[in-house]
């Protein structure tokens, strides 16, 4: 069974929204350069992990479960985890905050 089958998508919907303002009032007074971090092997810029975290929600939910369209026509570019190499993820062009 789908995860819509068990969810109204109102409801699904309703927790990205949560999972959203809970992101952005954990990191709300972290400086730009404590929100990329140093370049590091083990780690990714913490701005690229939110965009990440978000580009999956935009994926999964938005996209697969409720058939809309992605916010930004450039999430993929940006976040995909595949695709994107580690060590040029602090260079992309990322949106503002």
């Amino acid at each position: 069974m789908a995860l819509s089958d068990h969810l109204d998508q109102a409801e699904l919907a309703g927790w990205v929204r949560d999972a959203r303002k809970r992101t952005f009032d954990l990191v709300s007074d972290l400086s730009d350069d404590q929100m990329m971090g140093p370049l590091l092997d083990i780690i990714n810029p913490l701005l690229w992990e939110i965009g990440h975290h978000a580009g999956f929600q935009s994926k999964w939910v938005l996209r697969e479960t409720c058939g809309q369209d992605p916010i930004r026509e450039d999430e993929d570019a940006l976040y995909d985890s595949i695709a994107i190499a580690h060590d040029t993820r602090w260079d992309l062009a990322f949106p503002s905050r």
